[in-house]
């Protein structure tokens, strides 16, 4: 299946569920292709999202975004990757 340039940037995953969310939001990680981001960042504040973290070392935001913002990131040549973000355990044996 062929796709947009821009979503080859959203995980199959992503692309699936954004349609399924409608007015919904999702937490994410956004792999930027260069620093720092701000476009990405301003963008993602001015259309009601929030971010959570700034990985800088990585080049990565974490953000609640809007369902409908998903498809105008992936559309910046700023961002590499958009994914979910998934709650990882760490477990101490």
């Amino acid at each position: 299946m062929a796709y947009e340039r821009w979503e080859s940037k959203l995980t199959p995953e992503l692309r699936r569920s954004a349609v399924a969310a409608g007015n919904g939001s999702f937490r994410v990680i956004i792999e930027l292709a260069e620093e720092p981001g701000d476009q990405v960042k301003s963008m993602i504040l001015s259309n009601h999202g929030v971010i959570n973290r700034e990985i800088n070392t990585l080049m990565m935001v974490v953000a609640e975004v809007p369902a409908m913002l998903l498809q105008r990131l992936a559309q910046l040549e700023q961002v590499k990757m958009i994914q979910k973000d998934s709650i990882t355990k760490i477990c101490n044996d």
